[in-house]
């Protein structure tokens, strides 16, 4: 505010998402302070809301514009409503180019280096083999440009052993954190949720340190606006929906996906997917 201030402005204006990803506020005092809440969230209540957008498949951009976006979300070309040229990919149809694919791995936790020292992340290594194999099916089976395709997924730990098994099959795909995307899209994204536990051990009744424990950066509303929102033409997410659908973002997704018939399990989906059929 010091520079907004001394330079006197007549006019002030703020641009920005205050749905997708929050400050990151490191220091207790300053959370305490309400620092979490940034300047632009203070006003969102008086905001304008740009309400077209023009990166999405309007199957894509339905879930978010749904939860997020009280419905406000547009369209604002006919490019966005055209059917997928991934023809008998999608689960839900060429006009549904939208897709949840379940697995039930076993997630591992990892120490990671980063910028600010080592931390503990997380891995699923069925998820890892299963993104590369999808990866790998859309660039030589379906023909999508390997710069056509995003690989997300929240946890550093899995960013790292799935990069590590894409350079066995020599493809360079774009991976990457999903708070490093933001400002990012890209044709096709495949996101890996990482967080398994086995079906016996997930509580019908579940308290909320319970769904905390288990999901942990997946019940982050504003991350997973974020990743549901970078694809351009075609989403396909990874994970356990058994344990995800406990979470109440979760199970309206799933509720939205499933009335669009876009949920399937990754045996179902790579015996569809490995038709024939080019993307572009």
């Amino acid at each position: 505010m010091v520079p907004i201030v001394s330079a006197k402005p007549e006019q002030v204006i703020l641009i920005g998402d205050h749905k997708q990803l929050q400050p990151i506020i490191t220091d207790d005092g300053a959370r305490r302070l309400g620092l979490g809440v940034s300047l632009f969230e203070r006003y969102a209540t008086q905001a304008h809301m740009l309400v077209t957008q023009y990166r999405m498949h309007e199957a894509i951009a339905a879930f978010p514009s749904q939860h997020f976006y009280d419905n406000r979300l547009e369209c604002g070309s006919e490019v966005q409503k055209a059917p997928s040229n991934l023809r008998g990919y999608w689960p839900g149809g060429i006009n549904r180019p939208i897709c949840f694919v379940h697995i039930v791995g076993k997630e591992e936790t990892l120490t990671v280096s980063t910028p600010e020292g080592s931390e503990n992340s997380r891995n699923n290594m069925e998820e890892v083999r299963a993104v590369v194999h999808i990866a790998f099916n859309l660039v030589n089976n379906r023909k999508v440009r390997v710069k056509d395709i995003l690989i997300l997924s929240q946890y550093r730990a899995q960013c790292a052993k799935i990069k590590k098994e894409l350079s066995t099959k020599y493809l360079n795909i774009k991976v990457s954190t999903v708070v490093a995307a933001q400002g990012r899209e890209s044709e096709v994204v495949i996101l890996s949720t990482v967080r398994s536990i086995p079906k016996v051990q997930i509580e019908s009744n579940p308290s909320q340190s319970w769904i905390q424990r288990h999901l942990g950066f997946i019940t982050d509303e504003h991350q997973i606006n974020v990743a549901l929102t970078r694809a351009k033409k075609g989403l396909i997410i990874i994970g356990n929906k058994s344990l995800l659908r406990v979470q109440p973002m979760w199970k309206m997704f799933f509720h939205h996906y499933e009335e669009r018939k876009a949920v399937t399990t990754f045996k179902e989906f790579t015996k569809k997917a490995h038709g024939p059929g080019n993307w572009m």
